[in-house]
C-alpha cells in the first residue's frame, strides 16, 4: 500500500533527472555548441581579452566555470527537465542572432547570443529550478563579454574629464606648473592625453566583477553581509585611477615623457590592479574591524 501510495503522490510530477544523466543526455549538443564557442572566444581573446579593457575576461571565465563545478551536486539535486517548446524557441532565437552577429561582426550581440544558446540548452535539460539555483554564476559571467559602447562611452568620456580636472587642481595646489585643455593635460613642455583606460570605468567593470565573486566566496552568497564591501568597488576604482593619473603626470615631470610611455605607462595596469586590490582589501579588513567593535560593545 505504501509504495502505490508514494506512486499516487508523485504521479503528477515532472521526474527528477537521475544524478549524472544531466550531462550524459546534452553531451552531443553541447559539443555542437562548444564548436560555435571556439570562433567566439578566439575572437574576444583577440578584440578584447588581449587588452587592458577585458584583461578580466579570462578570470571571469575560469571562476565562473569552477563555480558551476562546485554547484554539479545542487544542480543534480534540483534538475527537472524544463519546457521543450520554451527551449527550442529559445534555442532557435539565439541560434539566429549568433548567425547574424557573427556575419555583421557585432562581437556583443553575438556573445549574448551564444549565451542564450547555452542557457537554453541548460534550462531544457535541468529546468528553471537549476537555473534559480545558479543565477548567481550565470549574471557572473556576463562581465566576460563587452560592455555596450552607448554606456560606456559617455561615463568614460565624463570621467576623463573630472579626474583630470581634480588631477591639475590638485598639483597646482603644491606648486606644479600644470595646466588642462580637456582631456589634455599640460605639463612642462610636455603634453598627456588622458586616454579612455584612466578614466576609470575599465577598471570598474574589472574591479566589480572580481569584488562581487571575492564577496560571494567569502561571505557564502549573504548579500547583506557583503552589501557595503561591494558599496566600495566603484570608489575604489575611481581613486585607483585617479592614483595612476599623477603617477604618470609627476614621472613625466620629473623624467620626461620618453620613461613615462616607455617604461611608466607599460606597468601601469600592474601598479592600477595593486592599488586597487591593496585598497578593497584594507576595505573589507576595516568593515571587519567596525563590526567586530559593534559586536563586542
Amino acid at each position: 500500500m505504501s509504495s502505490v501510495a508514494v506512486h499516487s503522490e508523485n504521479a503528477g510530477q515532472t521526474p527528477r533527472t537521475p544524478p549524472g544523466a544531466l550531462w550524459r543526455s546534452a553531451w552531443l549538443l553541447l559539443a555542437g555548441i562548444a564548436i560555435l564557442a571556439v570562433p567566439t572566444l578566439v575572437t574576444l581573446a583577440q578584440q578584447l581579452w588581449s587588452t587592458e579593457d577585458g584583461a578580466h575576461g579570462p578570470i571571469v571565465l575560469a571562476t565562473g566555470l569552477w563555480l558551476l563545478y562546485q554547484s554539479r551536486n545542487t544542480i543534480n539535486s534540483v534538475a527537472r527537465p524544463g519546457n521543450a517548446s520554451i527551449a527550442t524557441a529559445a534555442f532557435i532565437i539565439s541560434l539566429i542572432g549568433y548567425v547574424m552577429s557573427r556575419m555583421t561582426s557585432m562581437l556583443g550581440v553575438e556573445c549574448l547570443a551564444l549565451y542564450a544558446a547555452l542557457l537554453a540548452v541548460f534550462y531544457y535539460h535541468a529546468g528553471a529550478a537549476a537555473m534559480r539555483k545558479l543565477w548567481f554564476p550565470f549574471i557572473y559571467l556576463l562581465f566576460m563579454m563587452p560592455m555596450p559602447e552607448t554606456l560606456i562611452l559617455p561615463l568614460t568620456h565624463f570621467l576623463k574629464l573630472e579626474l583630470s580636472t581634480i588631477a591639475v587642481s590638485l598639483l597646482s595646489m603644491l606648486g606644479f606648473q600644470v595646466g588642462q585643455g580637456g582631456v589634455i593635460i599640460y605639463i612642462d613642455q610636455y603634453e598627456l592625453l588622458v586616454e579612455d583606460a584612466c578614466s576609470g570605468v575599465n577598471s570598474l567593470i574589472g574591479l566589480s566583477s572580481i569584488g562581487i565573486f571575492y564577496a560571494y566566496v567569502h561571505y557564502h552568497g549573504k548579500w547583506r553581509d557583503s552589501l557595503p564591501l561591494l558599496l566600495g568597488i566603484a570608489p575604489i576604482a575611481v581613486l585607483s585611477n585617479f592614483v595612476r593619473l599623477l603617477v604618470m603626470i609627476l614621472v613625466t615631470h620629473y623624467y620626461g615623457d620618453r620613461v613615462a610611455q616607455k617604461y611608466v605607462h607599460d606597468v601601469a595596469a600592474i601598479i592600477l590592479f595593486s592599488v586597487a586590490m591593496g585598497l578593497f582589501v584594507c576595505w573589507d579588513m576595516l568593515i571587519q574591524w567596525a563590526r567586530q567593535g559593534r559586536a563586542k560593545s
